[in-house]
């Protein structure tokens, strides 16, 4: 049974003279485990193997771009007879490593994977299994989440005074400026709407003050709602 399952059965059984806490602690503990897991592994290297991989491939692609761009450049520096020696002036953008998978991929990969090698503290976390476990813990803790805000709900209820974490906390005030935001957009289509009927409604009658009731109401009080295509 998961620490959100625990949570949720001790909810069932909150009441004012049993007040089963330590489930919360529990949760709350196991929560900030999986947090500092969560930004371990978002920080951890890759296997050695997929950084060799990534970077093979890397220098693959940096060797034939800087041999198509800088190859006939650096030739024709060689080959200018004014030049008695071969000291060949390096064309301006030509990177250390760029020349260097010029000369040799698997010599400019097995260079940097020395380095890599002698600094990297442990073997790494492989791509797939840690982007399954991050997935993991993100459900882990919305349920947790879930499960705290109704214990606390219903602790609340039943006159216990537990405070909410400060992320429900400003979850919910959010919510409730955005529900506030929704209901003044709502009356204020409600006014205009209003004004609109009014306005046709005076004019009919000063147009026609035998039959006002031939100038219909606007769809919106007519249905009591906002169509679907009324600005609000």
């Amino acid at each position: 049974m998961t620490h959100a399952d625990t949570l949720t059965r001790a909810t069932a059984s909150l009441g004012a003279d049993n007040t089963p806490l330590a489930p919360l602690t529990d949760a709350r503990a196991h929560r900030a485990e999986l947090r500092r897991e969560h930004k371990t592994l978002s920080r951890a290297l890759p296997s050695l193997n997929e950084i060799e991989q990534t970077l093979r491939r890397s220098a693959g692609e940096t060797a034939q771009s800087g041999l198509a761009e800088y190859g006939p450049a650096i030739l024709s520096r060689l080959a200018n007879p004014a030049r008695r020696r071969y000291e060949p002036v390096l064309p301006n953008g030509l990177s250390p490593w760029m020349l260097a998978c010029m000369a040799d991929v698997d010599a400019a990969v097995e260079t940097v994977m020395a380095v890599v090698r002698k600094v990297a503290p442990e073997a790494g976390v492989p791509s797939a299994e840690r982007v399954a476990r991050l997935a993991a813990i993100d459900v882990e803790i919305a349920e947790l989440d879930a499960a705290e805000e109704a214990f606390i709900d219903r602790a609340q209820a039943a006159g216990i005074t537990i405070a909410h974490s400060p992320e429900t906390i400003r979850r919910r005030e959010n919510e409730a400026r955005l529900r506030a935001l929704d209901e003044a957009k709502t009356a204020d289509a409600l006014a205009r709407h209003k004004a609109i009927d009014d306005t046709y409604e005076r004019r009919s009658i000063l147009v026609n003050m035998d039959a006002p009731s031939r100038v219909g109401q606007s769809g919106y009080l007519a249905n009591g709602k906002l169509n679907a295509g009324d600005p609000r």
